[in-house]
């Protein structure tokens, strides 16, 4: 059945699969030592998937994405749902730009865009002057651009990315 954006619902598959793995990798446990190494990996995939599908991922996939995550990290409902909504917004702004960008300018513009979420996150959940001099806080930064190649891969290898 199609719709009047021209995609069938089926089409959305690999978008709501990788969503819901990226949120499993959010809560999967891991030993203290690598806790303060996790990305962002929801924010990853949602910058990916409105980087490359912006008709259907733009703003409001953020905000229902970053209200499962709300509900999923028992955070207060609506801090995840406004940081997401501003990635997608952001990454829909620059879709084209990143498109043309080569993988390692990507990855910065990855950093840039999560560093703004995690400044958005300070400023939402309290300013707290311990947490900008904890290096475990701003280190999944440094991950997300070590994740990003792989997960720009993934999802430009996917045939919803690719039309």
């Amino acid at each position: 059945m199609k719709t009047s954006a021209g995609f069938r619902f089926l089409d959305t598959f690999p978008i709501l699969v990788s969503v819901f793995i990226a949120m499993v990798l959010v809560v999967i446990r891991l030993p203290q030592s690598l806790e303060a190494w996790r990305p962002d990996w929801v924010g990853v995939v949602v910058i990916a998937w409105a980087i490359f599908v912006p008709r259907i991922c733009g703003p409001m996939f953020g905000m229902l994405t970053g209200l499962a995550v709300d509900v999923v990290m028992a955070e207060s409902l609506g801090v995840y749902a406004l940081i997401y909504t501003l990635l997608a917004y952001m990454a829909n702004v620059i879709n084209f730009k990143m498109q043309l960008f080569t993988i390692f300018q990507q990855a910065l513009v990855v950093f840039g865009l999560t560093l703004i979420a995690r400044f958005l996150q300070v400023l939402l959940v309290g300013v707290n002057t311990a947490i900008f001099t904890d290096w475990a806080y701003w280190a999944p930064l440094i991950v997300n651009m070590i994740v990003w190649p792989w997960v720009y891969f993934l999802v430009r290898s996917s045939k919803l990315a690719r039309a």
